[in-house]
């Protein structure tokens, strides 16, 4: 064969290999998951020293079997992230547990359900050499992965970081009156207009033509920031944390009470006193639970001179 022919033949393999070779794949074993079909509603999360249910009814999540309010957004993107997984290598399929905290004693186990059928099993083990990486085992399959976008961590916080910390969420701008008892003292707060009617389009409670008073100090009227960063609380009013074992009796007398209208209901905020890590105790209307919220909110109420708060 001439050297021209040979150079000839070399150019045609080699185009036709790269014609080929994007088709072929060389992690022949490297199984694909496909997302299922309809909404996951129950995650079992166990460890050596982890176990958790989460599970979902009229489309909210609550938390194992003491029913607590769920983040919905937490929980489901703890889904997302089973559901969309990608395999990216497969590292082993002749076992080796025990190198990738594989074994039964180290892996998270990550149970996802719906209707009491498992949609997928995650074994996951330690992380990889790479950030944002996770050694894991996934359903029946024999072999060990690489992924990334997951890890153990995602599944193992703590039960109050999975909690619901919406206390209350209203517009400020649609309170229509708020009262604070401090000391001993009420102190009651209300809105005048100062024209014909409210202009809807401005935002925050304190629009152009609304003012806000104390009653029993005449025309004096409440600096526009004092207002705005007691009404701001409750839009939204988060728990900090969730303490366990603590009552509403047991805390004593609340340090100050706070309620506000609105909508044509009160809504009542108790704030009792320090947790001793720069939190406050704290109780709502809208909560069956003692929650904490931060000293820097708490401290919002406590009107230590009424003077202060009016405009000069």
């Amino acid at each position: 064969m001439s050297r021209k022919k040979i150079i000839s033949l070399g150019i045609i393999v080699f185009l036709g290999l790269l014609i080929i070779l994007p088709e072929i794949s060389f992690n022949g074993s490297l199984p694909e998951l496909k997302p299922w079909e309809g909404d996951a509603d129950e995650i079992i999360v166990k460890s050596s020293d982890y176990n958790i249910r989460l599970y979902k009814e009229g489309g909210s999540w609550f938390i194992s079997d003491k029913g607590y309010p769920g983040d919905n957004d937490y929980i489901e993107s703890m889904v997302k992230k089973v559901r969309e997984l990608k395999l990216l290598d497969v590292i082993s399929e002749k076992g080796y547990t025990e190198r990738y905290n594989l074994t039964a004693d180290d892996r998270v186990h990550v149970q996802v359900k719906m209707n009491g059928e498992t949609l997928r099993n995650l074994y996951l083990g330690k992380e990889g050499s790479t950030r944002n990486h996770v050694y894991l085992m996934v359903d029946d399959y024999p072999g060990i992965y690489l992924a990334s976008g997951i890890m153990a961590a995602d599944f193992t916080g703590e039960p109050d970081d999975l909690r619901d910390k919406i206390i209350a969420d209203f517009k400020r701008e649609n309170i229509e009156s708020i009262s604070v008892k401090y000391r001993g003292r009420i102190y009651s707060f209300y809105q005048k207009l100062s024209g014909n009617s409210i202009d809807s389009s401005k935002e925050g409670p304190i629009a152009e033509n609304r003012r806000w008073y104390c009653r029993g100090y005449g025309k004096r009227e409440v600096k526009p920031e004092k207002i705005n960063s007691m009404l701001a609380a409750f839009g939204s009013l988060r728990a900090d944390t969730f303490p366990e074992g603590v009552s509403e009796k047991s805390l004593g007398r609340a340090v100050a009470i706070v309620k506000v209208r609105t909508g044509g209901r009160d809504i009542e905020l108790n704030i009792f006193g320090e947790t001793g890590n720069g939190k406050f105790y704290a109780s709502s209307s809208e909560s069956p639970y003692v929650f904490t919220i931060g000293q820097w909110l708490a401290e919002r109420f406590f009107i230590e001179k009424i003077s202060d708060i009016f405009v000069d």
